[in-house]
């Protein structure tokens, strides 16, 4: 998708502008995709063993602590305008996998939740 990112786009779109924008998109976008995978993954392990707090506390640092934070940095006080929106939605991911991975390597999600 990397590679035609533009004609795939426009088989949905004709406006050039719009084309360009998201091909701008998913050429930043890309290298945060895995880190998105890593991120739900942990959330899906949290979820499937019934420990819902620490998701709700990863997705709103993700959410809160990160991409909005990193849009008002990147997007209107550095200039780069939807450019550096991308990259923060980006950045968001890898952070957000990180911090993720510190949690589910403290082993939290093996304890039990229902209690006899």
């Amino acid at each position: 998708m990397f590679l035609i990112r533009e004609e795939i786009i426009h088989v949905f779109i004709a406006n050039t502008e719009v084309v360009a924008e998201g091909a701008n998109f998913i050429k930043i976008f890309v290298f945060g995709m895995a880190f998105f995978g890593i991120f739900r993954a942990v959330i899906a392990t949290f979820v499937g063993s019934g420990h819902n707090i620490p998701t709700m506390i990863l997705e709103i640092i993700r959410l809160w602590g990160f991409r909005i934070p990193l849009v008002l940095l990147f997007g209107f006080f550095m200039g780069w305008e939807t450019t550096g929106v991308w990259i923060a939605l980006a950045v968001s991911n890898v952070l957000s996998a990180a911090i993720s991975l510190v949690l589910y390597k403290t082993d939290i999600w093996k304890e039990k939740v229902i209690k006899q």
